[in-house]
Parts: structure tokens; C-alpha cells; sequence
């Protein structure tokens, strides 16, 4: 059996530092009847709170939430939903630049064309950035 290992990522609030974990959308009633939502990545850690010791909850932005593809660059890198991911030909000297998405079920490999990304034909591929820190390499996706 495949044991897959399921968590996400997320941009916390307040500082531009990146948590991991599993991921919580956490409704709150307000005023008239409506719900707001908070999303929090759980880290595992524990924390001392109002005198009961909790999981570490921290708070994220809601856009930034990507789940973990269960793949991992050439690096070593783990790869996650919403990566900028440069991959280069067998001959090397031909690079090809895509955004790391969940279509149908399937982490693909996605540009004006979409790749799958385990039965991809290029040989190394690797994380060049994201497309929230790093939005000035999008414009290599349409290329």
C-alpha cells in the first residue's frame, strides 16, 4: 500500500514566513446570522494556552495554501501546489518553465500546455520560486 504523506503549506499572517502542516478552515459565527473563517496551519507543536497545552495553531492567508505533492525536486526540495518549477531538456540546453497545479485529481505540470509531472519525458526538474514570492517568473509559464 502507498503510504502518502498529506500536509500543506501556507504564508503566515504578519510576517512573510512559510509554516507547514496540516491545514484548518475554522468558521465563526458573527453579527446576523454569518459565518466568518479563519485559516490556520497546525504544526504539530504543542503550546501552553489560558492554561491548557493545544496543537500550535498559526494563522494563514487563505490564497496561500498549497498542499504538498508527495514529490520532490532534484534537490531534495519538496514541491507543492502553486511552485514555479523549471525543467530542462535531455540535451540541457533547453529550459521549460511551469506552474505546479491539481487538475482532475492529477499534480500537474501546467503552461499553454499541460505535462503530467511523474511521466514527464525531462529527465531534472527543480523549484525555482512560487507564484506568491516570486510572480515576476510567471511571466515565463506563457512562454
Amino acid at each position: 500500500m502507498n503510504n502518502r504523506e498529506i500536509k500543506f503549506r501556507g504564508q503566515k499572517i504578519g510576517k512573510e514566513k512559510w509554516v507547514y502542516g496540516s491545514y484548518i478552515k475554522v468558521a465563526k459565527p458573527t453579527t446576523k446570522n454569518k459565518l466568518t473563517f479563519k485559516n490556520y496551519i497546525l504544526t504539530g507543536s504543542m503550546a501552553f494556552f489560558q492554561g491548557y497545552w493545544i496543537l500550535e495553531r498559526i494563522l494563514i492567508f487563505e490564497k496561500t495554501v498549497g498542499q504538498y505533492t508527495g514529490l520532490k525536486d532534484k534537490n531534495g526540495k519538496e514541491i507543492y501546489e502553486g511552485d514555479l518549477i523549471e525543467i530542462k531538456g535531455k540535451d540541457d540546453e533547453a529550459s521549460y518553465f511551469y506552474k505546479v497545479e491539481m487538475i482532475d485529481g492529477r499534480w500537474m505540470c501546467c503552461n499553454e500546455l499541460y505535462s503530467d509531472v511523474k511521466d514527464t519525458d525531462f529527465i531534472k526538474f527543480e523549484v525555482i520560486g512560487n507564484i506568491f514570492e516570486n510572480s515576476n517568473l510567471l511571466n515565463l509559464i506563457n512562454k
